[in-house]
């Protein structure tokens, strides 16, 4: 290989070098923000199925005053 090739090469490997560093750091960043949507979504299941025993609580009271 001539110089200009090694040079050529040498550029191309530091770009994919260079875009797998950023990938990696993107993939992080998303693997973050996966996390906390997780911890979000399971905080509003366990208040969605609170308020549904609530509810569920009181229907029955309401039952139980009707008859």
């Amino acid at each position: 290989m001539n110089d200009p090739d090694l040079t050529e090469l040498s550029q191309k490997i530091e770009y994919l070098v260079s875009l797998c560093n950023k990938l990696k750091e993107e993939n992080r960043l998303l693997r973050n923000e996966e996390r906390k949507w997780q911890l979000e979504r399971a905080h509003l299941m366990s208040t969605k199925d609170q308020a549904r025993g609530e509810v569920e609580d009181m229907i029955k009271r309401l039952r139980g005053l009707e008859q």
